[in-house]
């Protein structure tokens, strides 16, 4: 007579340390977004408020536009990542060998890897800590630097993901290749298309940000890019850096200013293409065509269409967030 054995520890706490991992994720993001109502349902106890809600400078430059609850956000969040970096973690296996099915047994994560996760971004975070208390944060050797450590933390990844023989690069075929080429070339002229119609000569509180792009496309050799108080004073430089570029290569107008948005969304086709491509292959036994139906249905949307042609950049942020998921 058998008996079902009884399931491992680890087998159990995983669900339950992903699931809370999410949750103090989640929490940290609440305490952002609705620092006020969090805030009136501590007004009985003044200790918890107090240690939920200190807060930030309201001297520093960039420090005071945080809610008063973000270094209570950063800490619940960054707990929540910390765990989910120890539950997820990838159990050690042996370099080489092979299942039945001819797929590898699992990819360890090596000491190595600890100090790497850690060290890069605490690091970073030093040199330009170090670089504002200097007065140099704003400098031309600023964002140079800032690009090499992205490329070589992605290098000494993709490296050791070689060593174990997971391909980094994708893959295209030329059919794909010639259509993305097409498909944003195409989608360029939709999106520029009526661009300096007087229909967008003014929506809203754009010229904020169309006077600040031809401010520093008129010098844009000194660009600060990494400065956090831009337009209104809270929006950073670095989407009306990349404006300013595109008014000093379109033309000085509004047509060279709204190109810039039409050219982020467009820049965000391949890369979407290789996310729904893979995610297909999963479900669909034509994954390259429902690929393409999702890009398509992803790129003529209305709000991605809208944001392609207005000026104000509430865009910007969509381009890396689908590098970084592709």
């Amino acid at each position: 007579m058998t008996t079902r054995g009884r399931p491992s520890s680890a087998r159990v706490w995983r669900p339950v340390g992903i699931g809370l991992g999410w949750g103090l994720i989640c929490l940290g993001v609440a305490f952002v977004r609705m620092g006020s109502p969090e805030g009136s349902l501590l007004d009985g106890h003044p200790i918890l408020r107090t240690l939920l809600f200190n807060p930030v400078d309201d001297a520093h430059p960039i420090l005071q536009y945080f809610p008063p609850t973000m270094r209570a956000a950063v800490v619940l969040a960054g707990a929540g990542v910390a765990l989910l970096a120890v539950v997820l973690r990838r159990e050690a296996a042996p370099r080489g060998p092979t299942d039945a099915g001819g797929a590898t047994s699992g990819l360890p994560f090596l000491s190595g890897d600890w100090a790497f996760t850690a060290l890069l971004p605490a690091g970073s975070l030093a040199i330009f800590g170090v670089a504002q208390w200097k007065g140099a944060l704003f400098g031309a050797a600023m964002p140079a630097l800032y690009a090499t450590l992205l490329v070589a933390g992605l290098a000494v990844r993709a490296k050791r993901d070689l060593r174990f023989g997971i391909d980094f690069w994708p893959h295209l075929s030329l059919v794909e290749g010639a259509g993305l080429a097409l498909g944003s070339a195409g989608l360029l002229g939709i999106y520029a298309r009526g661009l300096d119609s007087w229909k967008f000569s003014y929506i809203g509180d754009e010229w904020a940000f169309y006077d600040a792009a031809l401010r520093l496309g008129a010098n844009p050799i000194s660009i600060p890019w990494l400065n956090a108080n831009g337009v209104y004073g809270h929006v950073p430089v670095a989407p009306s850096g990349w404006q300013a570029v595109c008014v000093r290569v379109f033309g000085m107008d509004n047509f060279g200013w709204r190109i810039s948005m039409s050219l982020v969304m467009v820049a965000c086709l391949p890369p979407l293409y290789l996310i729904l491509r893979h995610m297909a292959g999963f479900i669909s036994p034509a994954p390259r065509i429902a690929a393409a139906l999702g890009c398509v249905w992803f790129c003529l949307s209305e709000f991605i269409v809208v944001w392609a042609r207005i000026g104000k950049p509430l865009a910007i942020f969509v381009l890396p967030m689908v590098v970084a998921t592709c």
